[in-house]
């Protein structure tokens, strides 16, 4: 008796059907599945959307980097450094804002939009899928979430290797200008 408790315990359950998977097997899909992040959020309606965002594959990480960067870099730029005190920022993000959209068509910020949300869930669903659904009534919980998935995914980029990146290639910048 006390074998076949043994036995029972060592499985585990995986669906109603009865089918079953035994602990090795379970922690080897575990140590293959991407990290996952939960992410909650309120709304400017006040309603709490909880979303499961799961973290994108190196290679997917770069090959987007062109991407983002297409969109982001020259507006990111233009707000590095500003401080506050000393800048006006009535006149610095409009312009940061407008060289964003001028990079943008309509489509180009759907297709955007759908790439960098791509493996977001809310309520099991996918957010891309159910885009209209999901958003409706809450379109500023987009920017939230957008910028979420860029900082999980490209934060130690930025942090890290970009940083050393660029301290190395400075020298090599200020000896080619001599």
């Amino acid at each position: 008796m006390k074998t076949q408790y043994k036995d029972v315990l060592s499985k585990i359950k995986i669906n109603n059907n009865g089918d079953t998977m035994d602990q090795s097997q379970s922690s080897i899909m575990k140590s293959l599945a991407r990290p996952e992040t939960s992410f909650e959020v309120e709304s400017l309606t006040g309603d709490k959307m909880s979303f499961r965002i799961i973290h994108w594959k190196p290679t997917t990480v770069f090959s987007r980097i062109p991407l983002v960067g297409k969109y982001f870099a020259v507006p990111m730029s233009m707000l590095v450094g500003v401080k506050p005190e000393e800048t006006d920022l009535a006149e610095v993000i409009p312009a940061a804002l407008l060289q964003l959209f001028n990079t943008m068509e309509e489509n180009d910020l759907i297709s955007f939009i759908s790439t960098l949300l791509e493996g977001v869930y809310y309520n099991n669903q996918s957010v891309t899928e159910n885009f209209d659904n999901v958003f409706q009534g809450k379109s500023d919980v987009v920017v939230h979430l957008i910028t979420k998935v860029i900082e999980i995914n490209y934060g130690p980029f930025f942090k890290t290797g970009f940083n050393n990146l660029m301290t190395s290639l400075l020298p090599v910048v200020n000896l080619s200008k001599a």
